[in-house]
């Protein structure tokens, strides 16, 4: 019994990242949940404000919105579900219509980058992209419309190129 539990030391070594990430993102963030059962003061913080029970929930639910609430959640939730799923089978379906495998392959990566890297060298790609398209649409209507640009409005130089037209 001792041979084998270190014969897999190495895999319970890599398994330590996960369950790091596990913990941090999964149980951490329950401690919060004690603040729906505590009246809260700011300048106490969480732990030394007075314990309030089910106080928060029963007003929540005397209220005439709880309701309302519930039904907006629900319907909510059902409606991002149906929208996602007839959405995804949408594309797959379009996706695989495509003939031209090539044409495929870059619709296909296209749509999955933004989930296969972070959304800063997302967000920074896109930035990149459209500021370079902007730099042409500034400089073709400063080439067809003179300092001006279009509305007729002179604008200040001011030696670098400017976000408005």
């Amino acid at each position: 019994m001792k041979r084998k539990w270190k014969k897999f030391i190495p895999l319970y070594i890599m398994a330590i990242p996960g369950l790091a990430y596990l913990f941090i993102n999964n149980y951490l963030p329950m401690f919060g949940l004690v603040i729906a059962f505590k009246d809260l003061d700011f300048r106490k913080g969480i732990w030394k404000s007075p314990w309030a029970g089910f106080d928060n929930f029963k007003f929540l639910f005397r209220s005439k919105d709880a309701l309302v609430i519930t039904r907006n959640t629900l319907l909510y939730n059902l409606a991002f579900i149906f929208i996602g799923l007839l959405i995804s089978i949408t594309v797959a379906i379009l996706l695989s219509e495509i003939r031209n495998g090539a044409a495929s392959r870059i619709y296909q990566s296209s749509i999955l980058i933004p989930y296969l890297m972070s959304w800063v060298v997302a967000g920074y790609l896109v930035y990149a992209f459209y500021r370079r398209i902007r730099v042409i649409s500034i400089s073709l209507s400063w080439s067809l419309w003179g300092k001006k640009g279009f509305r007729g409005i002179q604008r200040r130089s001011t030696g670098r190129l400017s976000w408005f037209l």
